[in-house]
């Protein structure tokens, strides 16, 4: 897919790298932004920290995020990384501080989870090493995490003395259930990437092929019905803000406005014809 790739254009003031290719050579900022035909990969950038979190990482990740809800149009599925051996460590307690603004901007920060889950577009956390602290919390706000057999999770608060942030709990007992939430932030022991997967954390079996079984899984997305996958975000999304009677109320509606589309059509003719179906997006 190297013949789509292309940067978006980000706010120069956030010191976001915007190289043509990830490789080791163009490593240089806290957050690196790349899009390949219709799929944006966004890769934490400091390997020599674990990709630990500091303030200008929580602001250029925010706006990488928000320029790419304006950019549906173009990316269908956005893949958040990290690079060299690890997701995220979590915030870098080096940079900690403990001034009175400390919660305001905390807050500021922290609604880079609602943008996250706001984007119309299939996010996927592809956690290829350590996941801890606002890295969990961050792969836990994507609609889909693929990891590598070796990865490992931790909520990582409580031995640092804090209860946590990011809304990493919120979204854990949502994926996993309040318990066994309870259980990673009271009990904050390593979970592999075989027991979160059990418990339902993620989204496909770890594998040691951990660049194939996410090549895999962002080949199906790209390949799917774009309009129906579009709703499909729009009903995960209502999920959390709807009752019952208004979710069947949208999806219905949804589910008939695609259902009318020319790409559920070639969809239909396709299965009967035995091939593989021309999406459009129309």
């Amino acid at each position: 897919m190297s013949a789509g790739r292309h940067a978006i254009p980000l706010p120069p003031d956030q010191g976001v790298s915007m190289p043509d290719a990830i490789d080791d050579a163009a490593v240089s900022h806290s957050v690196q932004l790349v899009v390949d035909d219709c799929v944006a990969t966004v890769t934490l950038n400091r390997p020599d920290r674990l990709n630990a979190a500091v303030p200008e990482m929580f602001e250029a990740l925010q706006a990488v995020v928000r320029q790419l809800a304006r950019d549906e149009s173009r990316v269908r599925v956005v893949v958040i990384t990290g690079a060299g051996k690890a997701f995220c460590a979590g915030a870098d307690l080096a940079n900690r501080s403990t001034d009175d603004a400390q919660g305001l901007r905390l807050r500021q920060a922290a609604s880079i989870i609602t943008d996250l889950r706001l984007l119309p577009q299939i996010t996927v956390g592809a956690i290829n090493g350590a996941c801890a602290g606002f890295g969990l919390s961050l792969a836990a706000a994507c609609d889909i995490r693929v990891a590598t057999a070796s990865a490992v999770f931790t909520t990582a608060y409580l031995n640092a003395g804090l209860p946590g942030d990011f809304g990493g709990m919120w979204n854990l007992s949502r994926l996993i259930g309040r318990g066994r939430a309870a259980h990673m932030y009271l009990l904050p022991n390593r979970i592999t990437a075989a027991d979160a997967y059990a418990w339902g954390l993620l989204s496909e079996p770890p594998m040691d092929a951990f660049k194939e079984s996410l090549a895999a899984v962002i080949e199906r997305l790209t390949s799917a019905a774009p309009l129906a996958l579009a709703a499909i975000k729009q009903n995960l999304q209502d999920l959390e803000r709807l009752d019952l009677p208004q979710y069947l109320d949208e999806e219905s509606q949804r589910h008939a406005r695609v259902r009318a589309s020319d790409d559920a059509s070639e969809a239909a003719q396709a299965l009967l014809d035995k091939r593989t179906p021309r999406f459009r997006g129309r």
